[in-house]
């Protein structure tokens, strides 16, 4: 059964029109997804696409209205490329989560989040002369989880996560995520996670939360970035299904 809740994860908002573009709580594989990609968007040239096993990259050259405050003051931009690619990406499960652009047909790049108002901003401000998206999958193969996973927090959310559990955040990363919870599956791979995290707490700030999986109806997905070693989720982690809070001690 599909929840309001995943279908909404797999909806964008079009940065220009508003509209909401309702997408697949699944991912086409890359090479498939880029083959309906590359024969949708034939009949507009200037589009140069890419894939680096993980990612569809794409690159073109927008083109802009000549009577700028007309167009834009309608929502609309005259480059229908933009709309078109950000729909199909969206249909066949991938997100844009970077976008690079140049500007005044200089070599030179600038990279940013993206998000529908800062992207929209973007081009009614700069007009960069070139635009380049990274789309990621928003769903990874998803995986089995062993009988108990752990995850990473500080002493300041504890008080919160007793009362209402786990909820996805984004944090603060380059590219923009859909809202997760990571988890790893031992505590040694926890352990090696909080060593990149402790920085951010501050001295013995760190909390090690052990999850039972048993106890939970949500369906995780591979980790990328952690493959074999860690999985994430887009759904709530309920606070009874969290069996044991260990402060994390440094030496």
């Amino acid at each position: 059964m599909i929840k309001l809740k995943d279908l909404i994860k797999g909806s964008i908002y079009d940065p220009f029109t508003g509209d909401l573009q309702e997408g697949l709580i699944k991912t086409v594989p890359i090479d498939q997804a880029m083959e309906v990609m590359e024969r949708e968007v034939q009949d507009y040239p200037g589009l140069d696409f890419l894939n680096d096993g993980n990612t569809i990259i794409l690159g073109f050259k927008p083109t802009y209205p000549s009577d700028q405050s007309t167009k834009y003051s309608s929502g609309t931009l005259n480059d229908p490329r933009i709309s078109k690619v950000l729909q199909l990406a969206n249909n066949l499960g991938y997100f844009p989560s970077i976008v690079k652009y140049e500007l005044d047909n200089k070599l030179e790049q600038y990279t940013q989040k993206y998000q529908p108002s800062t992207f929209r901003n973007l081009v009614v401000d700069k007009q960069p002369t070139y635009l380049i998206f990274n789309f990621e999958a928003k769903y990874d193969p998803q995986v089995k989880l062993p009988q108990y996973v752990y995850h990473i927090t500080t002493t300041r959310f504890v008080n919160k996560i007793k009362h209402i559990g786990l909820t996805p955040k984004t944090l603060e990363k380059r590219s923009a995520h859909p809202e997760r919870i990571y988890v790893s599956f031992s505590k040694k791979d926890s352990d090696f996670l909080f060593r990149g995290l402790k920085q951010h707490f501050g001295k013995n700030q760190g909390v090690e939360l052990t999850i039972e999986t048993s106890l939970l109806k949500d369906t995780f997905y591979e980790d990328p970035n952690f493959k074999g070693r860690g999985a994430y989720t887009y759904q709530n982690i309920a606070p009874q299904a969290i069996v044991q809070y260990s402060p994390i001690e440094e030496i």
